[in-house]
């Protein structure tokens, strides 16, 4: 640094002018030659006016992630979201996983909330979701008795994890009338849309009626949707399930889901390009064994994996060739209901970071494509021997009138054959 610039910092700084040494020599320079005190009160005043960005440009990423863990705490203890206890406890001796979690998931709600505010979209996406509870009740019932008595199917069939995901993603497809913008495209109950065999819908209602598939059959897999955003690029095979668009074939190729099409207010636009909502829904399932968060994508059918705080599909087959999905959060507040679907998917984020005792290879070997199509077979040929059984049980059997009608047939004609014979006894006699 040169002598005159040495001169200007010492004035500026026995003037009090320390935001100048920042606009004149930036950020490096200002943090050494700034009090901590000044720091602090002007990190407060930003963070007062969500000026969190400016934060990230000022002070660094560290300080960034710091202030943002910080306000997440603060704002959901401020919301009174149920079940907050229970994530500070999971949350506990975790630092750094959370620090590496809101990296990948930044928490919008600081974001969408103004200054002085109470988190009204917040509010708003929670109490629509309450409300169509309320006005829906009719028809969650059906859904929820319907999804009962598929789960007594599937559990009987006693098959693995891979298979039971396999067939609930291939029944659904066999069960809708296909791909289309959804008719009802209930907030909370996305899958009351695939409640019907004329039923169609896209990625959030597809996810959605697969997890509650899932959890009908299995409450362990604890599984629950989350919004991404696909990535460009990277080797993708489907399994082996027959997809349909909603009044024409699908072609060969992935459907994606453009953003517009979520749904989501148009009061997000105004939201930094770095929060970008996301254009597609997946569901995630708990698999205890192996230490994994498995991802399903129904819509463009595979498995991948949740790691390291981004989603690998496994469809590629080759770690370094597999698309990636990214999390997105935004998309998550919406979608799940206000604070808490974001604080869950903060605690499926920091639990990506656990260790599974699986390496990639055993992954895809369990899980990969050839697992998929495999295990697809497998429940097909299943379901083929259960309807042949059916049908000989349909052909063959004989309805219990008919069976009467028979019998007294018969009695009446040993009831004749009797009197003949004791007639002609009689007359010999």
């Amino acid at each position: 640094m040169k002598k005159e610039e040495k001169i200007r910092i010492k004035e500026l700084k026995k003037q009090g002018k320390y935001n100048e040494i920042y606009a004149e020599y930036g950020s490096k320079v200002y943090k050494k030659n700034t009090p901590r005190k000044v720091k602090n009160a002007d990190i407060e005043l930003l963070i007062k006016e969500k000026q969190f960005q400016y934060i990230k440009e000022k002070y660094g990423e560290n300080t960034y992630i710091d202030v943002l863990i910080r306000e997440y705490f603060r704002e959901i203890n401020e919301s009174k979201v149920s079940g907050w206890n229970k994530f500070v406890a999971k949350a506990k001796g975790r630092w750094w996983d959370l620090k590496n979690a809101c990296r990948f998931a930044v928490p919008i709600t600081l974001l969408l909330i103004p200054p002085g505010g109470t988190g009204m979209l917040l509010k708003a996406s929670e109490d629509n979701i309450n409300e169509n509870r309320i006005n829906y009740a009719a028809e969650i019932e059906t859904y929820n008795n319907k999804i009962e008595e598929y789960a007594k199917e599937v559990k009987s069939m006693d098959l693995s994890d891979i298979q039971t995901f396999m067939k609930v993603m291939d029944d659904m497809w066999k069960s809708i009338d296909g791909f289309g913008t959804p008719a009802k495209d209930i907030q909370g109950f996305y899958e009351l849309d695939l409640a019907s065999e004329d039923g169609y819908g896209v990625c959030r209602n597809m996810a959605s009626d697969v997890a509650k598939k899932l959890n009908a059959i299995n409450p362990e897999y604890n599984a629950r949707t989350i919004t991404v955003k696909m990535q460009d690029g990277g080797s993708y095979r489907m399994a082996n399930i027959e997809r349909h668009e909603h009044n024409e074939e699908i072609k060969n190729e992935d459907i994606e889901v453009e953003e517009e099409e979520l749904g989501i207010s148009d009061s997000l636009n105004s939201i930094s390009k770095e929060f970008i909502i996301g254009n597609h829904l997946v569901t995630l399932v708990d698999i205890k064994e192996d230490n994994l968060i498995l991802v399903l994508d129904p819509t463009n059918p595979g498995i991948g994996i949740y790691k390291n705080g981004e989603i690998s599909m496994l469809n590629a087959g080759i770690e370094k060739d597999a698309r990636h999905y990214e999390v997105k959060e935004v998309g998550n507040m919406f979608f799940h209901g206000g604070v808490s679907g974001v604080k869950d998917s903060i605690v499926d984020i920091a639990d990506s970071f656990s260790k599974s005792p699986l390496k990639y290879e055993k992954i895809d070997e369990k899980y990969g494509i050839d697992a998929q199509n495999r295990a697809l077979e497998e429940v097909r040929q299943m379901s083929a021997k259960e309807n042949e059984s059916e049908t000989f049980r349909n052909e063959y059997k004989v309805d219990i009138e008919e069976i009467d009608r028979e019998i007294d047939k018969i009695e009446q004609e040993r009831s004749i054959q009797r009197n003949l014979t004791n007639m002609e006894k009689d007359e010999r006699e």
